[in-house]
């Protein structure tokens, strides 16, 4: 199990060499590929088919056109397999916004405190006596709504657990029960904003002494007793019956994309830990908060120190950073994706359509018109966008199970942000396009002609 009030360890961000000499290869591999590409080309095209050529040349060669395409194609494809991941992600996170965390986290502020290992607290009775004292020393603070004690604060990168039986029935050999296990102080819960939703809360009646009784959470009633009421049900925990008072609403401990697990709460008199956090709600401006339950605890035991102090909003940011982080990059990589698209696509058409300039000059000058004109460069620009619009929407087809683990909500093949993106990207294919297109119809047939 892990120990209770351990400190928060997070992952730090930096700079990895790993990732800066894999950023530093496949940039120069893709420098030295797309360099030779057209240095390729031009290797393969003898001189007397360049002079044979001379400049009349009606539209580039079907080689070169079909590596225009391919190149474009798969930046489109590029594109569509960045933006549906920006799409999903961003669904996602707004999905995680109207999670209920199981906790009101406003106006909280949290104080974590570790009784030291001498004399002073050794036993069980000590350790509950200086909480206590804590308690009522900082209830008594004006301003201060409420105050409650907890061994694992939720979103606190926490966790313990502990085995447990149901009275009356019998697991088969080698099976056992297991849930999160949190030590609480009666008003904690008040503290926290976590509902009750039957039998009752814990009470101050609840210390050394008294009847042993527990409070689960829903998650764990509905796993246990989907069809029965759990109140009054006895649990073997910690080598002692005890039985079930209550039981109140879920927690998102973990995070808010992650199910809440079973939980059991116990009177923290009951079952001391050296180790506590302490949650007030106030409203009081948080340095002045501070600095009096900093006086509050120190008037029961000077040298007790008071360390990570924080509120729960800020734990409740925490736990979005990484879905942020993973959005909001992967809407800036899709942005610049869908730029190059954009930039790839005039480009080649534009360049297509002034290799094109005589075949253009001709067909007005036998006829064709500048819509028919325009018909034509759009459709086969939209054609190759097509192409790598349906590339990109199987790449994220065969991503799909590794996309599922970073979502929240959404289905990674979801069919509103597929068509949204391949709207935007056609959108943007077809403005790439209209450009050079309308560029074409400006041509004067008989300067056309006589291009060179």
């Amino acid at each position: 199990m892990a120990e209770a009030g351990a400190e928060i360890v997070r992952p730090a961000i930096g700079v990895d060499a790993r990732a800066l000499a894999f950023a530093l290869a496949i940039s120069t591999g893709a420098a030295v590929i797309f360099g030779l590409i057209p240095a390729l080309f031009v290797a393969g095209n003898g001189l007397n088919d360049a002079l044979k050529a001379g400049g009349r040349t009606s539209s580039p060669s079907p080689g070169r056109t079909g590596v225009w395409s391919f190149l474009v194609a798969g930046e489109v494809a590029l594109a569509s397999m960045l933006l549906i991941g920006a799409g999903l992600a961003m669904k996602s996170f707004v999905n995680l916004q109207h999670v209920n965390p199981g906790i009101r986290p406003e106006h909280v502020l949290t104080f974590r405190m570790r009784l030291p290992t001498d004399n002073l607290y050794q036993s069980d009775r000590e350790q509950a006596d200086f909480y206590r004292r804590v308690l009522d020393k900082v209830e008594q603070i004006p301003g201060i709504q409420s105050a409650g004690l907890t061994d694992v604060l939720p979103l606190g990168q926490q966790n313990d657990r502990e085995y447990f039986t149901i009275e009356n029935r019998p697991m088969p050999p080698g099976q056992s029960l297991v849930a999160d296990f949190r030590r609480v102080s009666p008003r904690y819960f008040h503290t926290m904003g976590i509902a009750l939703l039957q039998g009752r809360l814990l009470s101050d009646r609840d210390v050394r002494g008294a009847p042993l009784v527990i409070l689960i959470d829903e998650t764990l009633a509905r796993q246990y007793w989907p069809d029965e009421n759990p109140i009054g049900r006895r649990m073997r925990l910690w080598g002692e019956f005890r039985e079930v008072a209550g039981i109140v609403s879920q927690v998102h401990h973990y995070g808010l994309e992650k199910q809440p697990e079973p939980t059991i709460y116990a009177p923290f008199e009951q079952m001391p830990n050296k180790a506590m956090a302490l949650a007030v709600r106030t409203t009081m401006e948080t340095q002045a908060v501070v600095k009096a339950v900093k006086q509050a605890v120190w008037s029961v035991d000077r040298g007790q120190p008071v360390f990570q102090i924080r509120s729960m909003d800020d734990y409740l940011s925490l736990a979005g950073t990484a879905s942020r982080i993973s959005t909001v990059l992967l809407l800036v990589f899709a942005g610049i994706s869908m730029l190059l698209a954009a930039l790839g696509i005039h480009g080649v058409v534009s360049y297509g359509v002034a290799q094109r300039t005589r075949e253009f000059g001709l067909r007005m000058a036998l006829g064709s018109t500048p819509g028919q004109l325009k018909a034509l460069v759009i459709r086969n620009g939209i054609k190759t966008a097509l192409i790598g619009l349906s590339a990109g929407m199987a790449g994220a087809a065969a991503l799909a199970l590794a996309l599922r683990a970073l979502l929240y909500g959404v289905a990674p093949l979801d069919p509103a942000v597929m068509a949204g993106v391949a709207a935007l990207l056609l959108t943007v294919a077809f403005i790439a396009n209209y450009l050079p297109a309308r560029r074409a119809t400006r041509i004067d047939p008989m300067e056309a002609l006589h291009h060179e």
